[in-house]
């Protein structure tokens, strides 16, 4: 059975560091589409103020959630994520996944203005 997943790619490194993760998630998952990236303002004091550059994606696999999970993981790694930079400021490649199938993950995430700005533009495009 197949499961329609979607994911929030962010980083702070720039649009160079998003188009990355997507050409890294593009060999990952063959599905895929993207949406429109959008710049936002960081959230929260960590980020010194740098700005993210944010997309969604959606795909439909086979595999199970945490499959999926840990695939985002080692695609984030592949893009040059790490702890130690988040740790001061630097987000290489955050990418978490939202929904797969019916159920919702980082709900605070929900509630963030370009996710559903965002997220709109998935449900146009299913």
């Amino acid at each position: 059975m197949r499961h329609r997943v979607i994911v929030a790619l962010g980083t702070n490194c720039g649009e160079h560091s998003l188009m990355l993760a997507k050409k890294q998630l593009a060999e990952v998952f063959e599905n895929i589409t993207f949406t429109r990236a959008m710049e936002t303002e960081p959230i929260g004091t960590t980020f010194n103020g740098i700005n993210f550059h944010n997309a969604l994606a959606t795909f439909s696999t086979v595999k199970s959630v945490a499959s999926v999970i840990a695939m985002l993981k080692q695609v984030e790694q592949a893009c040059g994520d790490s702890r130690d930079m988040r740790g001061k400021g630097i987000v290489v490649s955050d990418i978490d996944i939202l929904k797969y199938d019916g159920d919702r993950f980082h709900q605070g995430d929900w509630e963030r203005e370009y996710i559903r700005t965002l997220m709109s533009e998935t449900e146009t495009n299913s």
